[in-house]
């Protein structure tokens, strides 16, 4: 019934920009939506021996409220090599759409498959969500037991695995001290 309703709703869209491409002999012109800007709220601190032991802290207590705050809400990362990707609710920066798509995609929460850079947590509840994936019980060992030191995929990181290494990485923000950023592969 609702894929029916779907391909319906589809249908006459497709048929509505046929007309208008009949009645004025040009393919209706699409508008892009402009992204909502994505601003790092919370202050974290600015040195990262002192934001480490926060945050470290914070994965001992279990803290979400804390770990979101020492979380980037903008351009997170998530690129696991195995393991499960996020899971909705997260957004999707626009900034990288393919250009060549015409007429313009809206693209809003990512689907349980999507992985990769430009993730947004909009708001608490998507971090929780997400919270058992990114602070899985392997992670959090790595987290408690790790040392993290200047890396190539972020400014600190945790990495592991000799072959294609996964980071758990670090990077200051501007303004906003340092976040957990995120989980990177080198391919």
């Amino acid at each position: 019934m609702l894929v029916t309703f779907g391909l319906g709703v589809a249908l006459v869209s497709f048929l509505r920009s046929k007309v208008d491409y009949l009645r004025n002999g040009q393919i209706p012109q699409q508008e892009l939506v402009a992204e909502a800007p994505c601003f790092e709220q919370a202050q974290a601190p600015q040195e990262f021996s002192k934001f480490w032991l926060e945050f470290r802290g914070a994965v001992k207590r279990e803290d979400k409220v804390k770990l979101f705050s020492m979380t980037r809400k903008c351009d997170f990362e998530w690129s696991p090599w195995i393991g499960p990707p996020l899971i909705r609710p997260l957004e999707v920066s626009k900034r990288h759409s393919p250009v060549q798509l015409d007429p313009a995609l809206e693209i809003g929460r990512t689907s349980s498959l999507d992985r990769g850079g430009d993730l947004k947590f909009a708001t608490y509840s998507d971090f929780l969500a997400n919270y058992e994936i990114i602070f899985s019980k392997s992670n959090r060992l790595r987290f408690l037991h790790g040392e993290p030191g200047p890396n190539t995929e972020c400014e600190y990181g945790i990495s592991w695995r000799e072959r294609a290494p996964n980071h758990l990485c670090f990077d200051r923000v501007e303004a906003s001290g340092y976040k957990f950023s995120g989980l990177k592969f080198e391919p």
